[in-house]
């Protein structure tokens, strides 16, 4: 039985086998190609020529060719890409992540794209890869465009490939990282040329190279061109296609050979100051030079040399001008230094009372941005120890202090006087760079401290002579006693907001951490001093907002304007207003107004504010104001007399990062009732985003 049923399986079996490789094709099929029209073909340049102020989204079938030259690789683009011809370069917009790499011929089909533009770079919006490109060929090179610096002004060069020649890094700036790994945040510095031309490298906290330390030498440098409201950046498509390691400039243009690094045994020459006016991050530090004038009374920005003063008498306290040489006569190669209201930096420095400080140097510490239209130093905290002055003035002159609360020891006194026998107890100022990272006994690197927030213990500071400073063996450690509001005060834990504030406070000079220490400290109130508040200088706040959930006790009212004012979760919590919405800019005026607040028996009132500003239009779209016959209700640009309030150290514009305003007094409106408001402004032409996280007024 079994041999019978052997043969009609064979049969079977052969006749699938037939009917099964009858169905195979002995040549496979290739992948179905793209199907995407072309149409009518133009170049780069004729795409972009098109844009005339107003987006176009394309209707008809046309297709441009070009080659990516920037992608999104290294982590330092996102959802981009560069593409260009010969005849120019423009930017893709890409709906989805990946797809495109440098090298690739593609066409890119425009049906139902939109042409616009974004701070000054032509841009396709919304291109989907797999309906928009047609790649062509892979792995094409383009060799970058060799420019200057100053040839990339106006945007000649946008979405291309360049390369700059002869270039470094700022001086402050080699001491840092590309950008912040740990945040994540986007970063600017500062890459110039032996002239001191000066262009912003913009860099991601996602590439792949962000935590890598900035180079030291000077070279080549390719990157992708592009422009942001009027300021050129620059965006490394490739680590490995920069290569900085010859020897710096040595001279050459502005600075010449002796333009210092802008730190205060080192301060930049006014040369320098003139040559890094507004540079993207601004550029803080010390600068010396001769004191030579000062502004006329009355004059808002400088014109000519008949807008200023070069000999006595002197009718204006607000400013000094600095040059190279103390017979300057021309503004032009002078810094205008802003000096505070208020502080050491006026009632020692301003000529109007003290003309005999003409033609004396003058060591001063602060931002190098425009002033009166003109070169200039601003954003001094104006205390003793951010100036010196030749023949005395200042608490950087070559002083330690005497260790008193009114005169006290700097950091680097304290360094070198540890442990002494017997040990030194006295007060010691500086300015608060850190912590001791949680788990660390004793200190062997800078990997044991955190520079940055998040902070994770509460239990000490680190104080150093600069703000800029990053080495802990040119710090000292406060110890943060438990329980006392020397801790609760001061921590980075709690209050990351202090990064940066000087702290004055009374202890003993000895180890701690086995590093620089201050110990012993009672930490009472009256055992320190913080910037702005806290301890036996602060004062004490009788109103304070600080929008932890929402805009609290303060109104928000809209002029004109669709955006309005609204809350943000960044430093804690904070006021956000902003005209950008999407790509474009709309034209408001919106205003944030307290309740009222009666100084009625108050003496030595002041007032003091956080904020961040990004993308700055000008710094007066963002005016913080007084009245004191405000109806508390109804539209506050017709209702009531305000003034503005002014001396505020103001955030400077390009980054989110938070900054204490110090403080304004009030004290000309003691005893009456007034309404703090902050006035928005913004264009079609250009929109701030401006957060304020916290508002005080003490006495």
């Amino acid at each position: 039985m079994i041999k019978r049923l052997i043969f009609p399986v064979l049969i079977i079996a052969v006749i699938l086998l037939f009917g099964l490789t009858s169905c195979v094709k002995q040549d496979f099929d290739k992948p179905p190609s793209k199907d995407i029209p072309v149409g009518k073909v133009i170049t780069i340049k004729e795409l972009t020529s098109m844009y005339q102020g107003q987006p176009i989204v394309f209707d008809t079938a046309m297709s441009t060719y070009g080659v990516v030259v920037g992608d999104e690789s290294s982590g330092n683009i996102y959802k981009n890409s560069y593409v260009q011809d010969s005849t120019g370069a423009i930017n893709l917009r890409l709906i989805n992540p990946g797809g495109l790499y440098v090298g690739d011929s593609i066409r890119i089909y425009l049906k139902g794209l939109t042409l616009s533009d974004y701070g000054g770079v032509r841009q396709l919006d919304s291109v989907d890869v797999d309906l928009n490109i047609v790649k062509l060929k892979t792995k094409i090179n383009i060799e970058p465009k060799v420019v200057t610096i100053p040839e990339l002004a106006g945007g000649k060069y946008n979405s291309q490939l360049i390369m700059l020649e002869n270039v470094e890094f700022s001086a402050a700036d080699t001491a840092k990282t590309w950008s912040d790994p740990h945040g994540l945040t986007t970063q600017n510095r500062s890459l110039m040329d032996c002239d001191n031309n000066v262009v912003v490298v913009r860099t991601s906290g996602y590439a792949n190279f962000a935590g890598v330390s900035l180079p030291n030498g000077n070279g080549t440098f390719v990157a992708i061109a592009s422009i942001f409201n009027n300021t050129i950046q620059l965006y490394v498509r490739d680590y490995g296609e920069i290569n900085l390691v010859g020897e710096r400039c040595t001279g050459g243009g502005g600075g010449g050979g002796g333009q210092g690094s802008g730190t205060q045994s080192d301060p930049w020459n006014v040369a320098y100051g003139i040559a890094n006016q507004n540079a993207m991050p601004y550029e803080v530090g010390w600068v010396k030079g001769y004191i030579v004038g000062s502004v006329k009374s009355g004059v808002t920005s400088i014109t000519s040399n008949d807008d200023i003063l070069y000999s006595p008498p002197f009718n204006l306290a607000t400013n000094v001008l600095i040059a190279d040489s103390p017979d300057e006569k021309n503004y032009q190669n002078c810094v205008i230094v802003n000096l505070p209201a208020g502080k050491p930096l006026r009632s020692e420095v301003n000529l109007v009372d003290h003309p005999d400080n003409l033609g004396k140097w003058l060591n001063v510490s602060g931002t190098l941005r425009t002033y009166f239209g003109a070169a200039g130093l601003r954003d001094s905290n104006g205390e003793s120890s951010d100036f010196e002055l030749e023949g005395g003035g200042g608490g950087g002159g070559g002083g330690t202090g005497s260790g008193t609360q009114s005169d006290p020891y700097n950091v680097e006194f304290g360094i070198a006087n540890q442990n002494a026998t017997p040990y030194i107890v006295g007060w010691i100022k500086g300015y608060i760079v850190g912590a001791v990272k949680s788990g660390v006994t004793s200190i062997s690197s800078n990997d044991d401290i955190l520079y940055d927030p998040p902070f994770d213990l509460a239990t000490n500071v680190l104080i150093a002579d600069s703000k800029e400073e990053r080495n802990y063996q040119n710090c000292v450690i406060v110890n943060l006693p438990a329980g006392k509001p020397l801790r609760f005060d001061v921590n980075l834990v709690d209050h990351p907001e202090n990064l940066g504030k000087w702290l004055k406070v009374k202890g003993t000079l000895r180890t701690y951490f086995g590093a620089a220490g201050l110990r012993d400290s009672s930490g009472e109130a009256s055992d320190f001093e913080l910037e702005g508040g806290g301890g036996g200088g602060g004062g004490t706040a009788f109103f304070s907002e600080d929008f932890n959930t929402n805009l609290g006790v303060f109104t928000a009212y809209s002029v004109t304007g669709d955006q309005v004012w609204g809350w943000g979760n960044f430093d804690g919590g904070c006021a956000v207003m902003s005209g950008y919405v999407q790509g474009t800019n709309y034209p408001n005026e919106d205003w944030l107004v307290s309740p009222a607040i009666s100084l009625a028996g108050k003496t030595g009132v002041k007032i003091e504010f956080r904020e961040a500003i990004n993308y700055i239009t000008n710094i007066s779209d963002m005016k913080v104001l007084i009245s004191t016959d405000y109806s508390g209700s109804g539209d506050p640009s017709i209702n009531g007399t305000w003034t503005e309030l002014q001396g505020f150290n103001r955030a400077p514009g390009n980054n989110w990062n938070f900054v204490n305003s110090g403080e304004v007094s009030l004290a000309s409106y003691e005893n009456k009732t007034v309404f703090i408001a902050f006035k928005y402004l913004s264009y079609s032409s250009g929109s701030a985003t401006w957060e304020v996280s916290k508002v005080e007024l003490r006495d």
